[in-house]
């Protein structure tokens, strides 16, 4: 809820589908971090993010490397 009285901000939704294991372990996981189910997921998926921009940054510079090497020989 805002300031402005009953209005609400429109909220958006994922859908996460995983096997009954896979959802408990994260409800326990949640659970033993005193976090909600939903701050875990997004603190999870944000740490996916960043993982993957740092590997691509990696690769990128990889890539700019060997492009270089190949020009000077």
């Amino acid at each position: 809820m805002t300031g402005k009285g009953n209005v609400k901000e429109p909220r958006t939704a994922l859908l996460i589908r995983c096997s009954e294991e896979e959802a408990e372990a994260i409800r326990e996981t949640a659970k033993q971090q005193r976090r909600t189910v939903s701050s875990f997921v997004i603190g999870a998926v944000m740490n996916r993010v960043s993982v993957q921009r740092a590997v691509g940054a990696v690769q990128k510079r990889g890539a700019i490397l060997r492009l270089g090497s190949s020009r000077s020989g």
